[in-house]
């Protein structure tokens, strides 16, 4: 399924060039942007679009799986410019799109609307970053993950967080500066203004699984590479007033802050191994998310 920002389709069409560009040719038009961006001032946004571009296209593996996220789009897109009276057949050949791609999830197997693993991977990657710590001399200590929720606002679990933590998140080779916009010390979870960060945010669904759902793990393990991990939902546990979910995969602490997502591409939890319930394999619930999400500022 294709992304779609700043009236872009895709992240070729940011960097400007085609689905068959080698990646030398992504490197040249991305320094090429990057460089008329920065002379002409660009708004921060249009940077972030096109590093985030530029690292998923110039990385083969990344490139592979986001290409293959795009299957649902590539019925009978062209490369090129449209011209002449390939025009006004545009609204045909939309609508033509359009029932192709939902004649393709209603009767591929299982006969579910849900995305394919490549398609959820494909929009966690530039979502999920990895929350690093930095102490009093300037060093940098890796802590949890961290996912977007919103254009430059991204969510994780923060124990041990003080109000003057200095922090920022890494997403592959780049870094954004962040901070503490809001903390829940008893849930252990912080909301966070990334600068630079969550361009692609994550939607949520707030109503949560059902039990023995199909479910994904999405994290940045400590080598820097985001993984997405298969889980199936166990059950229940109630506590503070909510639902936390409990897995049948363990979760280990490298995927603490990860994102549990369900098989639409949605939120549906938070990873984490700092609960009071031994030998559970838990997520906290999306309904915290939501409360968090709208707090005011503190």
């Amino acid at each position: 399924m294709a992304n779609y920002h700043g009236g872009k389709d895709s992240l070729y069409e940011i960097l400007g060039v085609y689905r068959s560009s080698s990646t030398k040719d992504i490197e040249r038009a991305y320094r090429r942007l990057k460089a008329e961006a920065e002379k002409d001032a660009a708004a921060p946004e249009e940077l972030t679009l096109l590093r985030e571009a530029h690292e998923v296209l110039s990385d083969p593996q990344k490139r592979a799986h986001y290409d293959a996220s795009l299957r649902s789009d590539e019925f009978l897109r062209p490369e090129g410019p449209k011209s002449g009276p390939a025009v006004k057949w545009a609204p045909i050949f939309a609508v033509v799109v359009v029932v192709l791609v939902g004649l393709w999830f209603l009767f591929r197997p299982g006969g579910e609307s849900d995305r394919i693993p490549e398609e959820i991977f494909a929009a966690a990657v530039p979502s999920v970053g990895r929350v690093n710590v930095i102490d009093i001399r300037g060093r940098a200590t890796p802590h949890d993950n961290a996912f977007a929720i919103d254009p430059g606002v991204m969510l994780t679990t923060c124990q041990g967080f003080r109000a003057n933590t200095q922090v920022v998140v890494k997403f592959g080779a780049r870094t954004a500066s962040a901070t503490v916009s809001r903390a829940d010390a008893k849930r252990n979870l912080c909301r966070l203004a990334v600068v630079g960060g969550g361009s692609w945010p994550l939607g949520i669904n707030a109503s949560g699984p059902q039990a023995r759902d199909r479910a994904y793990t999405a994290h940045v393990n400590p080598q820097g590479e985001t993984q997405l991990l298969k889980t199936r939902v166990r059950g229940f546990i109630d506590a503070d007033g909510a639902r936390l979910i409990e897995l049948t995969e363990p979760v280990d602490p490298s995927q603490n802050g990860g994102a549990l997502i369900d098989t639409r591409g949605r939120v549906i939890g938070v990873l984490t191994t700092l609960h009071g319930f031994p030998g559970k394999h838990v997520a906290l619930p999306a309904t915290w998310i939501e409360e968090l999400r709208r707090a005011p500022v503190k």
